[in-house]
């Protein structure tokens, strides 16, 4: 019996380090791998605050607020989240709201004066949308 108690024990033993050896080898790539889902939930959360903010510049109440948080969020956005931010408000200077369309426009101009290094690369997009 002592012999099938330390058997018992070493492979319970090596089962859980097993199961947890493979997350510790493969700790790079599911440190990446949590690292990449963890930047794809900050840009998400990213997104819905900015479409948070644009839809509020159809209330007069709350119109001010927005433009301050998007010129702010404008301001301190990652070079990664700049394309989501153009199609955000790209699709926002498509607004039949008439104060939308022209806040959206304005902000477009606002990225492309603060951000000018990052936004470059978009600069025929934006000029498309523009027209």
């Amino acid at each position: 019996m002592s012999s099938q108690g330390p058997k018992p024990s070493k492979p319970s033993k090596p089962h859980p380090h097993s199961s947890h050896s493979q997350p510790n080898s493969r700790a790079p790539n599911s440190s990446s791998s949590s690292s990449s889902v963890t930047s794809h939930l900050a840009m998400v959360e990213l997104k819905q605050k900015i479409l948070t903010s644009l839809s509020k510049l159809a209330d007069r109440d709350t119109y001010q607020i927005a433009v301050s948080d998007l010129e702010s969020t404008i301001q301190t956005i990652s070079h990664d989240a700049i394309p989501m931010l153009l199609n955000c408000l790209f699709e926002s200077s498509n607004d039949p709201k008439p104060a939308v369309k022209k806040e959206s426009i304005r902000l477009l101009a606002f990225v492309c004066s603060s951000r000018g290094d990052t936004t470059f690369n978009h600069l025929t997009k934006i000029i498309a949308q523009l027209s």
